[in-house]
Parts: structure tokens; sequence; C-alpha cells
């Protein structure tokens, strides 16, 4: 792991790249249960890009209803459980 020493920095007007920073719930939930974003990419119809901004709490604050629903229903059929949008993001993050 990193030492304190090879932690990297933000430079002035960057985001923070500090890997000790808190994961959003979406990030947490696919560690959790060894979902690869690829395959969730597939199931819910995004792109993996797409995905990894979203799990990386880049695009929270834009994200749509329509979106969070399909990423939920796909980690549910994944996983053959109920999850529900609260499982895997703020609900003050989806408009």
């Amino acid at each position: 792991m990193y030492g304190p020493s090879v932690v990297p920095m933000a430079r002035e007007g960057q985001a923070d790249v500090n890997p000790y920073r808190a994961q959003s719930r979406l990030e947490s939930f696919m560690r959790g249960n060894g979902i690869r974003t690829g395959i969730l990419a597939r199931e819910a119809g995004v792109t993996p890009w797409n995905l990894f901004r979203i799990r990386k709490g880049r695009r929270s604050r834009n994200l749509s209803l329509r979106l969070a629903v399909a990423l939920t229903r796909a980690c549910a059929r994944m996983l053959d459980r109920d999850v529900r949008l609260s499982d895997l993001f703020e609900v003050d993050d989806v408009a």
C-alpha cells in the first residue's frame, strides 16, 4: 500500500487524487459483490467510461433517474436478488 511519502498530491485546480478518500456507494457495492465495470456497463446499456465516471463520483450531480434505475436493475439481475436504489446511490444525487 502507499506510504505517506508516496501518496500522489493534487495540483492546484485539480481534483483530489488521494487513494485513501471515501468511495462512492456504487464503488463500494461493486467491490463488495465482485461486480466488474465492463460487465455491469453492458448489462445496464451504458459505456464503461460513463460507468467509471459515475463510480468515481465525477458524474453524480447530474445522474438521471433513468440511468440510476438501469444500473440498479442490472445489479439486481446479475446478483439474482433485490437491490435498492439507495444501495447504490445517495438519494440526493439522483435527479
